[in-house]
């Protein structure tokens, strides 16, 4: 025995002389066939279906960008009150974005200003070692020369 998709129990095939019995093939055939037109059809279906909803999707998502960038269209599609909250909720961004602005400046600037100063460190420590070889240099030549002029 075993069970289709439909979850209905068949008999086994019986065996003839040469091979399955016909009518039990062909009944089996006949079922897994109609099962696979149902499933074609419900894919189609469910293909329409998600197309139908993508539309109505971007439809929506573009109608909410434009309320969004006009707070007169945004009054009509949602009255005056949720306008105002929308207005009022635009005017808050501004002034974030534009305190984000402002201080992303700032912090720009003081990390302008640590690498500078970082730089300048290194270049400052490099000139004192440069100073001090050729302060050991000019040491070391004007003992040459003292020991030179005590030959002579």
């Amino acid at each position: 025995m075993w069970r289709s998709e439909t979850n209905q129990t068949h008999e086994s095939f019986g065996i003839v002389r040469k091979g399955y019995d016909r009518e039990a093939v062909d009944r089996l055939l006949a079922e897994l066939r109609q099962q696979i037109t149902q499933a074609s059809e419900k894919i189609t279906q469910l293909e329409t279906q998600l197309a139908q909803t993508q539309r109505d999707y971007t439809a929506l998502r573009e109608d909410t960008r434009l309320a969004l960038s006009d707070p007169e269209r945004a009054s009509k599609l949602l009255g005056q009150e949720a306008s105002e909250v929308l207005k009022s909720a635009n005017d808050a961004a501004l002034g974030l974005r534009r305190k984000a602005e402002s201080t992303g400046r700032k912090i720009s600037w003081s990390v302008h200003a640590a690498r500078l100063k970082r730089l300048l460190g290194k270049q400052n420590l490099l000139l004192k070692r440069r100073l001090k070889r050729g302060a050991r240099s000019l040491v070391c030549t004007s003992r040459r020369f003292d020991n030179r002029a005590k030959r002579f």
